[in-house]
């Protein structure tokens, strides 16, 4: 009887195991967590953290409360501070003044050691930056303020010559082929000495208004002096805005000269 007994307890206990372990293999049963936890962080684009614990079966998305900027707003900011916006077209610089100087705007010192104000390039006036905004002069370049002629933007050579005249080394250049280069063949077609263009190039950067052009007898030298200047604008003389309007008024007029042409008896 006592066998008997035992035979069906131990029957029961392995029933019991096999139902234990068919109810594990359909059931996945969570390990138990690491007493060392570790937790990986991993930037995205810069504004996310995204925050992964081994410990915990979920994945948060952190908000970081300053975001690292990325290369091209570092890029950005730094050249704004150095660059700051033209106002009543003045072209201001950060810059770094070597003695003691006023703000032209507030008539007070600016005082630092680097970096204590703006300065226009163009017309060398200085302002403090809280007083950039309250410029109201136009900005009246100076010629001799000017690093270089050739290759700088029309408007402020035509502004350093007062707003109502060509550069002076047009006016120069022109005025010497009118005088002496008329009646010579090819001006302005034929190129003139490469050597002699860029002698008369360094000559007119040195001595601006004050050059002498008689010295130089090549015209086509000059002429080709004139049309090296144009070639190298910044801007070119008739502006891609424009360019299409320039073209149909020449077609418009050619139209009109052909049309007169054909009523004349």
């Amino acid at each position: 009887m006592c066998d008997l007994t035992q035979f069906n307890n131990q029957r029961n206990r392995q029933a019991s195991n096999l139902r234990n372990g068919s109810r594990h293999r359909h059931h996945h049963q969570t390990p138990p967590p690491s007493s060392h936890s570790t937790v990986f962080t991993m930037a995205v684009n810069g504004r996310h953290n995204f925050k992964v614990s081994s410990n915990s079966s979920t994945i948060s998305n952190h908000q970081q409360h300053s975001p690292s900027p990325s290369v091209s707003s570092l890029s950005r900011s730094s050249v704004e501070r150095q660059r700051i916006p033209d106002l009543r077209s003045h072209s201001f610089q950060v810059h770094t003044f070597q003695e003691l100087s006023k703000c032209q705007i507030c008539q007070n010192f600016l005082w630092g050691l680097s970096s204590q104000g703006l300065l226009c390039n163009d017309c060398n006036l200085i302002t403090h930056e809280s007083c950039a905004e309250r410029v109201i002069t136009e900005c009246e370049p100076q010629l001799s303020h000017i690093p270089q002629v050739f290759g700088t933007s029309l408007t402020i050579l035509v502004k350093a010559a007062g707003g109502f005249r060509p550069p002076f080394l047009i006016e120069k250049c022109v005025a010497e082929i009118e005088k002496r280069g008329l009646h010579i063949e090819g001006i302005y077609r034929v190129s003139g000495s490469r050597e002699q263009t860029e002698r008369l190039k360094r000559y007119l950067e040195q001595e601006r208004e004050s050059a002498d052009m008689s010295q130089f007898p090549d015209i086509h030298s000059m002429c080709s002096l004139v049309k090296l200047y144009f070639r190298i604008l910044p801007q070119p003389l008739i502006t891609p805005d424009v360019f299409q309007r320039f073209l149909n008024a020449g077609k418009g007029y050619k139209r009109i000269k052909l049309y007169l042409q054909s009523k004349q008896p």
